[in-house]
């Protein structure tokens, strides 16, 4: 008989939580303000990770849950922070679970609560608890591209402005980045966060880890909704064939930079026998020109030794200069310029031998060729905004100023007062010949900057960054914003894939009261004649409070 009423009474309560879900939305009040002091958990896992086995565990123990709800969850919950309202929204106020928190935009775009709003869960319903639902990372993304049939897929490819190989690129990225985050955001703190692999964890895991403020039974978890084999299979061969794809494309890089190198070396073959003479005279003035090259290069220093130190001095800069651009070629063989760029992502080393490599090439490959004009889109953009502020000599910092394209076009405007900071050596240098920036600085951005590259903070009226912000993590906003003088200004750009990662944080700084929001800028084409790359930028200006 007690066997019976157990059954009977859990029924009940698995008939309740259903109940309360189909009639959500039924309430409603205005100045609603839910109750902190519930025990509260959050899945904040990406979807295909078993999203609905871990909604149906909860919801069949009694334990008041929402999966989806048709993206209304997280619609609302974004809703609510943009206007800096509790995120559970009215319809939800009784829930204690809440799962698959996934919403597409009305222009497309998908959104994740999870990545983007468990911070702000965290810090408004501190009793509440969180699952980290995660799985095998290849077979995510494949589970992925096969829901829908693929549907799924092309949709975000549209919403993002994205290829569908470039999707998948980034997936992985969110996937990777919001890991990591979310490892720190929890360090030491083990009882908040449960980590659970859907492949390799049980019930006993979940049953452990909520208990006593939960009371869960272990039999109700069954894996649900495991990707259709025929469909997965599909996913499977479409990732081989962009493989293939990309295989033949690096084949065919690699085969014209054979034929170019190919045909240089005829050339220069069939000039070097025109006449010893010449090319006697040609290496002496050559000479001359590299004795003079070092010295102007020199830490800003204009006067050129002459003699057998610095003649040596040069000689071995070059052949260490020589051996870097070979390495970086071997390397990069078979790469086209835009894998090389994206290889930089993330990677301090690769980043700065980018850089280095591109630096003597930067104005005539990037500028001209490929059309980037975000420099002089950032400057005029400045321009209107300061027009409003009335900062008499405004003191801009140029974070990852490169070879110092914005000061160019900022003095064209009448600013006269820069420091630049960069990692690339050899941009600082091109930078340092235009004879514009008051400093120049060696600095890693992804770390803070005072007091190891700058004395203090608030030393500027003007923090900008134009293309850089894709290799830093945007938690370094807590200390750029710190740079500035209260009421000062921050100028960043982001592209497509870089926004998606920056704007929430970005939003959080802003709810924080860290920083005012002043203007997002339209969608523009990054690079607009590199036919390859179709990322957009916008750009972003706030204020740090007075």
């Amino acid at each position: 008989m007690e066997l019976v009423g157990l059954a009977v009474a859990s029924t009940a309560l698995a008939v309740r939580a259903r109940l309360i879900h189909n009639n959500l939305g039924k309430t409603t009040a205005k100045n609603f303000q839910p109750d902190k002091s519930m025990w509260r958990i959050f899945q904040i896992g990406f979807n295909k990770c078993g999203t609905r086995s871990l909604y149906k565990f909860f919801a069949n123990n009694g334990v008041p849950s929402v999966h989806y709800d048709g993206g209304r969850v997280a619609g609302s919950m974004f809703r609510h922070f943009r206007r800096r309202e509790p995120l559970i929204d009215v319809r939800y106020k009784n829930m204690s679970f809440f799962a698959d928190m996934e919403n597409i935009t009305a222009a497309g775009k998908p959104v994740y609560v999870g990545p983007q709003l468990f911070r702000q869960l965290d810090r408004e319903y501190p009793r509440s608890k969180f699952i980290l639902n995660t799985r095998n990372r290849e077979d995510w993304v494949r589970s992925r591209i096969a829901h829908e049939d693929g549907g799924y897929l092309r949709t975000c490819a549209e919403g993002l402005g994205l290829s569908e190989e470039k999707t998948i690129l980034h997936w992985k990225q969110e996937w990777d980045d919001h890991h990591r985050v979310v490892l720190e955001h929890f360090s030491g703190r083990p009882k908040d966060l449960l980590v659970f692999d859907i492949d390799r964890d049980g019930p006993q895991q979940l049953v452990e880890f909520f208990r006593p403020q939960f009371r869960l039974r272990g039999r109700y978890y069954v894996h649900r909704g495991k990707t259709d084999p025929s469909l997965y299979q599909k996913a499977v061969d479409r990732e081989a064939s962009w493989h293939k794809k990309k295989a033949k494309k690096k084949k065919r890089c690699k085969n014209n930079t054979f034929s170019s190198s190919s045909s240089d070396s005829s050339s220069s073959s069939s000039g070097s026998s025109s006449g010893s003479s010449s090319s006697s005279s040609g290496s002496s003035s050559s000479s001359s020109g590299s004795s003079s090259s070092s010295g102007s290069s020199s830490s800003g220093s204009s006067s050129s030794d002459s003699g057998s130190s610095s003649s040596s001095s040069s000689s071995s800069s070059s052949s260490e200069s020589d051996t870097q651009m070979e390495k970086s070629t071997v390397e990069n063989e078979g790469e086209t310029e835009e894998e090389k760029l994206k290889g930089a992502y993330n990677n301090l080393g690769k980043t700065t031998a980018y850089y280095d490599d591109l630096a003597d090439k930067y104005d005539e490959v990037v500028v001209k060729d490929w059309g980037y004009k975000m420099p002089f889109e950032v400057a005029k953009l400045c321009a209107t905004v300061l027009d409003g502020v009335h900062i008499s000599d405004p003191q801009f910092l140029d974070l990852g100023c490169g070879s110092g394209l914005v000061a160019v076009e900022l003095k064209k405007l009448g600013y006269t007062t820069f420091t630049g900071i960069d990692i690339s050596q050899k941009s600082l240098n091109i930078a340092r010949e235009r004879g514009i920036y008051l400093r120049l600085l060696d600095g890693n951005l992804s770390q803070s900057l005072v007091p190891n590259v700058l004395p203090q903070e608030g030393m500027f009226d003007v923090l900008t960054c134009v293309g850089t912000t894709s290799y830093l993590d945007p938690e370094v906003l807590s200390h750029w914003s710190k740079l500035v003088k209260p009421g000062g200004l921050i100028v960043l750009t982001h592209k497509t894939e870089t926004w998606i990662k920056w704007e929430p944080v970005q939003d959080q700084f802003v709810l924080d009261g860290t920083l005012e929001h002043v203007l997002t800028s339209e969608e523009m084409l990054y690079l607009p004649g590199f036919k390859s790359m179709d990322d957009r930028a916008k750009i972003y200006v706030f204020r740090r409070p007075q």
